[in-house]
């Protein structure tokens, strides 16, 4: 493993073998068990670090300790420094200075950064506690001074939000966010709530401690001159109570010269002199280490290592020389009386161990099967014990899964039902709105209106051509929607107020989404009635295959294959689309599709759209089948034409079971003798006469569509049951969030982001957008750096070129390469962790966000420098770009706001260009509602449709925010909920409900989120629910005048009662008490209207 250093202008590569990481961190449990102390590990880098920080955590749960395992990180200094990169280092400095850290790992750099004194950390925490009195605003003001950020919603550690008279904090210390409910000064409760849907969990707490989420801030003052009472971290660790393992010492003398200074030295040597020698251990080796205790249960026996070393002919037998060489292992063990444990995740995967062990004449062996998670085997030479993985038995000596778990994700069914009930639109002034009825417009916003009677009400204000103005009532807000479109902004064009072009053009979209469901779902008929290839099953042959995979599933990864394994064994001709971004391991399911195919004796073929992206694949695919007995070919223009026809004469015969290719795949000169699937990777690449030859291959085998381009959920939702789709949005276990700096340029320091990257023997792009001047910036930076190898790749080159460039970096040939935004979406380039993008300012978000998701696709910590001009102005539009992208730092962050219009281009490359002019004609979220109810309509389903309007007028309520005397307002105070878009998501949603269930369970939600409900908003809900009652019975108009009650159909006769009288109101009572009679007349004449429909 390289180590990537802290505050390096040079590195040194220490290359150290860290596959026996989990064999370390289970050595550090089992001294801290014997030895009752506190246990701190030491090593040279961070990266080191890191990996025995996951094995701990892993082995922390797997033996059920409840210790409190940390990981100090390095803090970033000088010109990359970020604010809210400290927050974890705040966090793990907060617990040990108050004693609650168990085992601590942390590297050098991060030991000897500055830090607060301990007491100036302690005094700078603010307790809250249930009961006591703290200064509301205060509160406020202090969170701004401990750098914490005032958002719209809490969603990360050192964020906060004020509604009302609530507060909502996440302490970076704390797992959870806390809501922090105020009556006057007075705390009046504290709760955790989930930031993903903002409400509060079961429980209250007492007290709630807030941190300082930078703890570099406090080590200076305003001018940036250094404090004199800061220490550095080593100063936290107690000696009385401690037990320091010192990793790799030899390596400490190395990054004290060339990465600190003498005092540095002194510090830690200082330091190592105050402890009794019995706490310190220092071990030189990694096997030195791993031997005092336990020994790492892959090192035995080295099976992947025998079948490299085979010659090919027995290397065919791969599979079979495994198994043997675990049987003779495993009976060595028995015969020196180990206990033997096999450990799987799952019952399921006790049942294909159980079953392995009987094929392979072991069942009579005394092996004891568990199911827990571990993240690798062990010896355990004391009591003479050894435990294997699941995985290590199926894959040899390869690197144990990672087997942390992901969140458990949801169903489509309930995905559906949170895009109904969520902020679809991200309204913004200034923003391109769609009105259902009126069409294109801009939207400026929100305005208080006052009406004749002294009411006031909120609207949304909407300019169309002409500098035409319409106020829609905001309790109306579900018939606008924020426009997204493929085009730029600048290019949308406003309908006219009252013209008859919109509904030309809405009515236009519908015909097109109609024939386009009518044809998806005809292709769909076509080939459920055509024959399919009968597959034999060879469970254990594939779940072996799916073992040998060197990572954990995502959940999304899960679902996706046993979506198409499920087609593949339906006995029809499969032609399933999966999507999700680059390095999220679409590939690896396709190898697995790949797998169950061959394995049942038919040939694959992958077809790709660029010579190297079908190189890449080819490597993957070699890599991936090393152990397996099967042929697998590329035919691309990277072979001779005596390759070429090499390969396609053994395809013919059959001698090759996998060919991945590009377009010549598809030539009429290449025959299959058994052809069972294709994959298509980038269809929406390939041109049409291509499109025209892959659409006849579906016709007669399984074909599988992989696109790298994220589709958004609700088209996904909406083309449910029309397209056999698959997607895969949750992020690998180890993917670590890309770590955004912001810089102003700067050569020097652009040197140094690539030396470090570079040192850690990683790779580098640098966007450069101008190709007129790439090659001077190329000369210039190669004479900064000229031990660095540099490449050039722009869209204006000869395109055998660029191929022999982008396949030179792939193939490591090159450290770094200056790009335009060529950088092709489908490459995978896990080596590559650093991107520097130059004049960022220039980039749109979206632009951004992809960019970055350039790197950041292995475990290794990625970079995404954006650099900015020194001097050059900067567009107030480019700074909140900048400030944006650098905000969304977590994993899947920005799928809804950033990624907009890159989803939008991935809903243009599922649907075709004749779609996505519908799309900006009529906007997305208006397509994705006509497409689905066209599905709906053509298949006959029934699906959860909002509610139609029902008019209302009542004489004693109006919606407003503020009543007058005699009448009442139903809307929400700006002085209850400050935030337009907190009060337009609210009515959005009210619009969106469907159930009187529904409206108890959301009046809930915004009592808790928001405090107790005014009025004004008891009003509106009981308002909603008798716009819900009366649609559910079919009425389409309430109106009630003079106390009287009418509720009509249509144009049908006004209801009357059972008794033939029309309902009439109390007009005695106030008018609070009349509309709660006014909900139980409307109940009464919808259950008496069920009854007699029934």
């Amino acid at each position: 493993m390289l180590y990537r250093t802290a505050d390096a202008g040079t590195s040194a590569v220490a290359a150290v073998d860290m596959s026996v990481a989990g064999a370390l961190a289970l050595s550090a449990i089992n001294r801290a068990l014997q030895r009752h102390r506190k246990v701190f590990i030491v090593l040279p880098q961070l990266d080191g670090a890191e990996e025995i920080y996951r094995q701990l955590t892993l082995w922390n749960k797997t033996l059920d300790l409840d210790w409190s395992v940390e990981l100090l990180n390095e803090i970033q200094r000088g010109r990359f420094y970020i604010a809210g990169s400290e927050s974890g280092r705040a966090r793990v400095l907060a617990k040990l200075a108050h004693g609650q850290v168990d085992v601590l790992v942390t590297s050098l750099a991060a030991l000897l950064a500055p830090a607060p004194e301990v007491q100036s950390l302690r005094s700078s925490e603010i307790i809250l506690e249930t009961g006591r009195e703290y200064p509301f605003m205060q509160l406020l003001e202090a969170l701004v001074k401990l750098d914490y950020d005032d958002e719209y919603e809490v969603a990360n550690p050192g964020e906060f939000s004020r509604r009302g008279g609530i507060i909502d904090i996440f302490s970076p210390e704390a797992d959870k966010p806390a809501r922090i409910e105020f009556f006057g000064d007075e705390i009046d409760s504290i709760r955790y709530f989930d930031p993903a849907t903002q409400r509060s969990l079961p429980g209250t707490v007492k007290s709630y401690r807030v941190i300082n989420r930078c703890t570099i801030q406090t080590l200076t003052d305003e001018n940036g001159t250094a404090f004199e009472n800061t220490v550095p971290a080593l100063e936290y660790f107690d000696p009385e109570n401690m037990e320091l393992l010192e990793f790799f010492p030899t390596q400490y003398s190395e990054f004290f010269q060339k990465f600190s200074d003498e005092d540095h030295r002194q510090l830690y040597d200082d330091f190592i002199a105050r402890l009794p020698e019995k706490i310190l251990r220092r071990f030189y080796s990694t096997s030195e280490a791993a031997k005092s205790d336990l020994l790492p249960g892959g090192i035995y026996p080295a099976t992947a290592h025998l079948v490299d070393s085979l010659p090919e002919a027995a290397a065919d037998r791969g599979r079979e020389l495994l198994a043997r060489q675990w049987s003779m292992q495993l009976r060595q063990w028995h015969e020196c009386k180990y206990r033997i444990i096999v450990c799987s995740n799952d019952e399921s995967g006790t049942k294909n161990l159980r079953e392995y062990f009987e094929i392979n004449d072991l069942a009579d062996l005394p092996i004891e099967f568990a199911v827990m998670e571990t993240p690798g085997g062990f010896f355990d030479f004391e009591h003479q014990c050894v435990l294997i993985t699941e995985n290590e038995l199926f894959a040899g000596t390869q690197a144990a899964k990672r087997s942390l778990k992901h969140s458990t994700d949801e169903t489509p069914a309930d995905q559906e039902l949170k895009l109904e009930h969520a902020v679809i639109s991200d309204l913004e002034p200034g923003c391109h709105a769609v009105h259902a009825a009126h069409g294109i417009a801009l939207y400026h916003g929100l305005k208080l209106e006052s009406a004749p009677d002294g009411s006031q009400r909120e609207v949304m204000i909407l300019e169309y051509a002409d500098n035409a103005m319409l106020q829609v009532p905001v309790h109306q807000a579900a018939s606008v929607s924020c426009y997204i479109a493929g085009g730029r902004a600048s290019s949308v064009k406003l309908h006219r107020l009252g013209g008859i072009k919109w509904s030309k053009d809405k009515q236009a979209t519908t015909d097109a989404v109609h024939q386009y469901a009518a044809e998806m779902l005809r292709l769909q008929a076509v080939r459920a009635a055509a024959p399919g290839l009968e597959i034999p099953h060879n469970d254990l042959a594939i779940k072996e295959f799916i073992a040998r995979f060197k990572f954990a599933d995502t959940p999304d990864q899960q679902r996706s294959f046993e979506e198409i394994a499920s087609d593949l064994d339906c006995g029809k001709p499969m032609d399933r689309l999966l999507c999700g971004d680059v390095g999220y391991g679409k590939t690896e399911i396709a190898m697995r599709a790949a797998f169950k195919m061959v394995d049942a004796g038919f040939q694959v073929a992958m077809i790709a759209p660029t010579t190297v992206l079908a190189q890449q694949h080819y490597m993957s695919f070699l890599e991936r089948f090393t152990t397996y007995p099967y042929t697998i070919e590329v035919l691309s223009r990277f072979r001779s034409n005596a390759e070429q026809q090499s390969v396609i004469s053994r395809i013919a015969s059959g001698g090759v079971d996998i060919v991945i290719g590009t377009h010549r795949l598809a030539s009429s000169d290449v025959q299959f003798k058994n052809l069972g699937l294709v994959i298509v990777d980038e269809e929406q690449r390939f041109g049409v006469k291509i499109k025209d030859r892959l659409l006849r291959m579906r016709s007669d085998v399984n074909v599988l569509t992989m696109s790298a381009t994220p589709i958004p959920r609700t088209l996904y939702l909406s083309m449910a049951g029309a397209r056999q789709l698959s997607t895969i949005m949750t992020a690998p276990v180890e993917r670590l969030p890309v770590k955004t700096i912001v810089m102003r340029e700067d050569d020097v320091a652009i040197a140094q982001a690539i030396t470090e990257e570079v040192a850690r023997g990683g790779q580098v792009y640098i966007l450069h957008n101008r190709v007129r001047s790439i090659k001077d910036r190329c000369k210039k930076l190669a004479q900064l750096l000229p031990d660095v190898s540099f490449g050039i790749a722009h869209g204006q080159m000869p395109e055998e070129e660029l191929e022999s460039v982008m396949r030179n970096f792939i193939d490591r040939k090159l450290d770094v390469l200056i790009c335009t935004t060529i950088i092709e979406s489908g490459l995978d380039m896990p080596n590559a962790n650093t991107i520097i993008i130059e004049r960022a300012d220039r980039f749109g978000l979206a632009e951004l966000y992809q960019l970055r998701g350039r790197v950041g696709r292995w475990k290794r910590q990625a970079y995404a420098y954006l650099v900015i001009p020194d001097q050059c102005y900067i567009t107030p539009d480019g700074r909140k770009r900048i400030a944006a992208i650098r905000r969304c730092s977590q994993l899947g962050s920005g799928m809804r706001l950033a990624l907009r219009d890159l989803e939008i281009r991935g809903a243009g490359n599922l649907l075709g260009s004749e779609q996505s002019g519908h799309i900006n004609t009529v906007g997305f979220e208006l397509y994705c509602q006509l497409l689905k109810q066209e599905i709906s309509l053509l298949k006959n389903d029934r699906i959860r449709e909002w509610l139609p309007d029902v008019d209302v007028n009542i004489e004693f309520i109006r919606y407003a925010c503020r009543g007058t005397d005699g009448v009442l307002a139903a809307g929400i105070p700006p002085e209850y909920i400050e935030s337009e878009k907190h009060r337009l998501s609210i009515f959005r949603t009210l619009n969106h409900l469907c159930s009187e269930a529904e409206v108890k369970d959301y009046r809930m939600e915004l009592a808790d989120r928001f405090g107790k409900l005014p009025p004004e908003v008891e009003n509106l809900l009981t308002l909603t629910l008798i716009r819900i009652l009366a649609a559910q019975a079919k009425f389409t108009s309430i109106t009630v005048l003079e106390n009287k009650v009418l509720l009509r159909r249509g144009s049908l006769a006004t209801y009357r009662s059972s008794d033939g009288k029309m309902p009439r109101l109390n007009g005695n009572t106030p008018p609070q008490a009349r509309l709660l009679e006014l909900l139980r007349t409307v109940k009464l004449a919808a259950l008496e209207s069920n009854i007699s429909a029934n």
